[in-house]
């Protein structure tokens, strides 16, 4: 970033998550996929916050997928440093049909309470068979994660400690 009152500005917007002004950062200033105002935002956190018109915990990742046609391995980046998959970011990757992105979605993200199977395949359903067919293997993939994460629950990872 620059010195400029310019890029102090855009740290400030991007630091905010305040979703209206970074979609018409990214319309007027023509911010390109690799642009390092663009990574800026991914190096932010990600994570929920209490304040009032926040992504809710999306971060930079909702007006990533409206605004911008940004690369998968970016997307993966944003996804491992915190951003939540919420009903409003699905939705969003659903309409702008964005197949290479459900797939780390299903790999790597946390989902939000308010996304249940349900409302994914509801969603997915009015934008035809091929991506219903791509979210209901993505929605195996993810319970698979489930049942794995479960099934790890009780397994002590160190000997040490152990009571004879």
């Amino acid at each position: 970033m620059s010195d400029s009152p310019k890029g102090r500005s855009t740290l400030r917007l991007c630091e905010t998550n305040d979703l209206p002004a970074l979609q018409q950062l990214f319309k007027t200033h023509h911010i390109k996929p690799g642009s390092r105002v663009l990574r800026q935002s991914i190096d932010l956190p990600a994570t929920p916050t209490s304040n009032e018109g926040s992504l809710e915990g999306y971060g930079a990742l909702l007006p990533a997928i409206e605004t911008v046609e940004v690369p998968l391995d970016m997307i993966g980046q944003m996804l491992t440093r915190g951003s939540i998959v919420g009903l409003l970011v699905f939705k969003a990757t659903i309409e702008k049909r964005r197949l290479d992105v459900l797939r780390p979605f299903f790999e790597k993200a946390r989902f939000s309470a308010d996304l249940d199977r349900d409302k994914i395949l509801a969603k997915a359903g009015l934008k035809g068979e091929t991506m219903v067919s791509v979210v209901k293997s993505g929605i195996e993939t993810l319970e698979q994660r489930k049942d794995q994460k479960e099934s790890r629950n009780g397994y002590r990872w160190w000997p040490w400690g152990k009571q004879p």
